[in-house]
């Protein structure tokens, strides 16, 4: 399993390995040759979306460079959202943000505490290739459980438990939730 590198590619980290570069640069190697997906277009729509991605790092103080084909693909799902006039998903970009600096901080330390650049670089391509698999695996575990759960107290009336919440305990989405509720009950 190559994670979806060509053979040019990979030959391209091997190259960077013997190189004996820093371990920032070759992690940044590695995750610039993994695929990217959608596609550069320079219409308004995509000006547009490529200043709300610019606007998302800029105001979480990320230091990336606007070349990682991460920004092209999050560019061109906002790009998308536009022409299915999809607003919940964008107004999601924070509170998705949020929840990943914490899950990539802790991959940055495991990869950092790698014994050498080899198994780095081997870990960062199998740790983004599956831990993005993983991610939206459990996501949809997750819908399903927030998604029950709210049925559950859609069919109770009980609003006093259950709600999301953040990892700190925090109460995020309660209005939305109880415009669900609400909306349920209506029904």
């Amino acid at each position: 399993m190559s994670g979806g590198l060509s053979p040019a590619a990979i030959r391209q980290i091997v190259g960077r390995i013997d190189t004996s570069p820093p371990l920032h640069e070759l992690l940044g190697a590695v995750q610039y040759a993994l695929p990217a997906r959608g596609s550069v277009s320079q219409d308004q729509q995509w000006e547009r979306a490529k200043e709300r991605t610019t606007a998302l790092a800029e105001q979480r103080s990320w230091q990336v460079s606007p070349d990682n084909p991460a920004w092209q693909t999050l560019t061109q799902v906002l790009v998308t959202c536009e022409w299915l006039e999809q607003r919940d998903l964008p107004r999601l970009l924070e509170t998705y943000a949020e929840a990943l600096e914490r899950v990539v901080d802790i991959e940055v330390q495991l990869l950092r505490r790698q014994p050498d650049p080899e198994s780095a670089a081997a870990s960062m391509v199998s740790g983004t290739v599956l831990g993005d698999v993983a991610l939206s695996a459990l996501r949809r575990l997750i819908h399903e459980h927030f998604s029950c759960s709210a049925q559950k107290l859609a069919e109770t009336g009980d609003t006093t438990r259950g709600g999301p919440t953040d990892v700190m305990g925090r109460e995020t989405a309660r209005s939305v939730h109880d415009e669900v509720v609400d909306g349920a009950r209506e029904s």
